[in-house]
């Protein structure tokens, strides 16, 4: 077991981009994994759910890129 900072981040200015970003900043600085979550994912009937994104190249899990529910 490791231990790492975690950052909940908002993507208040609605940028297209901003999945992205998150994913390489994770890159940048090592992180494992992003958990991203749609907007409106925990809506009772929504169809897009939170997941993980590898964001590690020589990560395990999830693959890097690998998207995981």
């Amino acid at each position: 077991p490791t231990k790492e900072d975690s950052f909940f981040v908002v993507n208040v200015k609605d940028d297209p981009q901003f999945k992205k970003h998150c994913c390489d900043l994770a890159e940048e600085f090592e992180q494992d994994s992003i958990a991203y979550m749609p907007a409106g994912s925990l809506d009772k009937d929504a169809k897009a759910k939170p997941y993980l994104i590898g964001t590690k190249p020589e990560g395990e899990w999830p693959k890097y890129g690998e998207t995981v529910n």
